[in-house]
């Protein structure tokens, strides 16, 4: 009696304690498998995730991140970003070498921020960009005008300790560049007066011209702030100076024998002011391009050259302007005395009337673009401008 009770005792135990194995299996099924802890709630499982994946982000090289003032991949990066303006370089380091070029819309993800610009990771690739043409997470794109150092600007680049203080101050420090290594500027070395896809006419590269940039919008705007109305065949005088009425042509004769005056040389235009289509493969001009919209490089084209439109038709008229070079959004822009009325917040000149501004090409003028034309001694006016 003794040993059966014994023995039903032991099988009643071993039941329970299957009975107790089964029931917290059953109780902890849902956990195992599942993705989710049954001990960590949504919060901390992101924290974990969004560390983890923070942490796995290395700087590819520290010497030059270091140098730019980055020694590593700080709380709250990476952050997401996308590029603003129609192109974009990435460079070794601030004002460094361009080691490619990337598109409005490409995405990207910032590691870091050094001055005016984001250590970036993009296509595999890791360098420096503008911060004023990138939106992130955090904040949008700015547009603010860099103050390109050196001959930046059209592609070339500083030592890695001048382009940090460039960068860090938002001054030009005046260096020169050692190379134009990823440039799209060139110069000529034959000597030839014909038009150049590598960016120079007249024997002279185009990033010449840089200089005489801030002249031209300043006499622009002098023409703008005078002008009250276009009037077909109004100023077409030399002595008419910063004229309140002109046509189209009027306002390019004036502008041109302006800078001419300035610079101290002859106009090519002499006095008889030629009419809009008249500009295109005259004695006057070179031909710089006949895309439509001016392209890329954007130093192929300088503030200062001429557009020139066709005829409308065999009895109507032609069209001629200034190109004054690209906005921060990378547009191209124009100054001309037009008959059309515009009211809108990116256009110089006296909104809502006709007459002298500058503004975004219209689309439309692809139906009659001829192309942009150079003086053939705009040259000789750059150099005298920039020595001044």
């Amino acid at each position: 009696m003794r040993n059966y009770s014994l023995n039903h005792l032991v099988k009643s135990s071993k039941l329970g304690l299957t009975a107790s194995i089964l029931i917290i299996s059953l109780a902890l099924a849902p956990a195992l498998y599942s993705n989710e802890s049954p001990f960590d709630d949504d919060k901390d499982v992101s924290v974990l995730e969004t560390a983890s994946s923070n942490n796995a982000v290395t700087i590819s090289d520290i010497k030059i991140a270091e140098a730019a003032g980055i020694k590593e991949v700080e709380d709250g990066y990476p952050i997401n970003g996308v590029i603003a303006a129609n192109t974009l370089r990435l460079r070794s380091w601030p004002w460094g070498e361009v080691t490619g070029k990337y598109h409005k819309g490409d995405s990207l993800k910032v590691l870091g921020e050094s001055g005016e610009f984001y250590l970036v990771e993009i296509n595999g690739q890791q360098g420096y960009m503008h911060k004023s043409y990138i939106s992130t997470d955090k904040a949008s794109a700015s547009y603010q005008q860099p103050s390109y150092p050196g001959n930046t600007r059209s592609g070339g680049y500083i030592p890695l300790k001048d382009g940090v203080t460039a960068s860090n101050t938002g001054v030009s420090t005046g260096s020169s560049s050692s190379s134009s290594s990823g440039s799209s500027s060139g110069s000529s070395s034959s000597g030839s007066s014909s038009s150049s896809s590598s960016g120079s006419v007249n024997n002279i590269s185009t990033a010449d011209y840089t200089g005489v940039t801030k002249v031209i919008y300043d006499i622009v705007k002098k023409f703008c702030d005078a002008n009250q109305a276009y009037v077909l065949g109004a100023a077409h005088s030399s002595n008419s100076g910063y004229v309140t009425k002109s046509d189209c042509s009027g306002f390019t004769g004036q502008f041109i024998n302006k800078i001419s005056e300035m610079a101290g040389v002859k106009p090519v235009i002499g006095n008889s002011f030629p009419t809009s289509t008249n500009y295109a493969n005259s004695k006057y001009t070179q031909k710089v391009t006949g895309a439509f919209p001016p392209p890329n490089p954007k130093d192929l084209i300088k503030p200062g050259d001429i557009f020139v439109m066709s005829k409308s038709s065999p009895s109507g008229y032609g069209h001629v302007g200034v190109f004054m070079g690209y906005n921060s959004a990378g547009q191209p822009l124009i100054a001309h005395s037009t008959t059309r009325k515009v009211d809108g917040s990116t256009t110089i000149g006296n909104l809502g009337t006709t007459g002298v501004r500058v503004e975004v090409i219209p689309s439309w003028y692809t139906k009659r673009w001829m192309g942009v034309y150079r003086l053939n001694n705009m040259d000789e006016i750059a150099k005298n401008l920039e020595s001044k």
